[in-house]
């Protein structure tokens, strides 16, 4: 891999695009200290093949980092069918999805939360799915009752937007939340 040493000027992201100055992109590369204090520089990513030994059966299509209890680190993936974990020891990734997979449309990618001991997930297309960390055995439907494209959390509540469920239909400008503090509750209640 060879470092091509360009001159670069700062990097402004969080300033207005219109007449910026700046740089707002950088693709394929990460930061890190420069040789002059005070400095940034940008260095090329590593191969992905550094990180795992094996492949998921297509494009990959979301990534998430955990923790469980004891402090070990947990990653998943994911792509158009399936869910994965990578085993730091052996760097594979094995196939932790639910019983029929996911069909997960080119349009779409997999989009992750954690909530506590949970990693949640959504791809729209399918039910939101659930992994204890701790227990880290295998994806579950988290609910039946709504899908969406968006997922977050906020205070007690995971949060779906841009939602699927039997009352409406597709709404493009809806947020379901869950029941607080009980991520797998999503009764249509104003009580919850």
């Amino acid at each position: 891999m060879a470092v091509i040493d360009a001159p670069f000027t700062s990097f402004t992201p969080d300033l207005p695009r219109l007449n910026n100055p700046g740089l707002v992109k950088a693709h394929n590369c990460s930061a890190g200290l420069g040789p002059a204090p005070g400095t940034v520089t940008l260095f090329p990513l590593k191969s992905a093949a550094l990180y795992s030994n094996t492949s998921m059966v297509s494009r990959p299509l979301g990534s998430a980092i955990g923790m469980d209890r004891d402090g070990n680190a947990k990653v998943y993936g994911a792509c158009a069918t399936k869910l994965y974990k990578l085993a730091p020891s052996t760097r594979v990734w094995t196939d932790i999805s639910r019983a029929g997979g996911y069909a997960t449309t080119a349009t779409q990618r997999w989009r992750f939360v954690e909530f506590g001991s949970l990693q949640i997930a959504t791809n729209f297309n399918d039910e939101p799915q659930q992994i204890n960390m701790n227990v880290d055995l295998q994806f579950a439907n988290l609910t039946t009752l709504v899908k969406g494209r968006y997922i977050n959390t906020f205070k007690g509540f995971v949060l779906l937007g841009y939602t699927q469920d039997s009352l409406d239909g597709i709404v493009n400008y809806r947020i379901r939340w869950s029941g607080l503090e009980l991520p797998g509750d999503w009764t249509f209640s104003p009580a919850t």
